[in-house]
């Protein structure tokens, strides 16, 4: 892998849709091993890495429990 740049610190946002990959709901569990080790190596550069993941339409259609707060 080619050396990332040298930031101090990133966000990385990474959206539910993104997680999904080709399924039409859920999580890719080989996607999000693919993107597990490719934020292991840009961790290796040394830059603090900060990272958001959504997924709330992976629930939507799903009665939220209730210790969800509302929005």
């Amino acid at each position: 892998m080619a050396e990332l740049p040298r930031y101090g610190r990133a966000l990385l946002k990474i959206s539910g849709e993104a997680l999904a990959g080709n399924r039409d709901f859920g999580f890719d569990p080989d996607l999000i091993s693919k993107i597990a080790g490719e934020i292991a190596e840009a961790q290796k550069t040394g830059t603090e890495l900060g990272i958001v993941i959504g997924g709330a339409t992976s629930f939507a259609e799903q009665p939220l429990p209730h210790w969800v707060f509302s929005r």
